[in-house]
């Protein structure tokens, strides 16, 4: 009796990992299809809420820094281009 009672649990719990394999890899599938056709709103601020105002402003500071860098580097090149024959 216990050998057959213990094949039927080990049916029943390859059964559910295969059901919830399935379901792990559908589910999200689904969501970003849905989210694609903007048949859901996927808006990520629905998922996590708004960034602080403190981390807006830092990526703001770095970006800010990061573009005068790139147009000192070309200003600089630019200015080297034309003094050179």
């Amino acid at each position: 009796m216990e050998s057959t009672q213990q094949i039927s649990l080990y049916n029943l719990w390859s059964y559910l990992l295969y059901r919830w394999s399935i379901v792990l890899y559908f589910v999200p599938l689904i969501v970003i299809i849905l989210c694609k056709c903007r048949i859901i709103n996927c808006d990520v601020r629905l998922i996590y809420g708004n960034m602080p105002d403190d981390f807006n402003k830092r990526g703001n500071i770095m970006n800010e820094i990061h573009l005068k860098e790139r147009s000192e580097m070309y200003r600089t090149k630019r200015e080297k281009d034309c003094l050179d024959p």
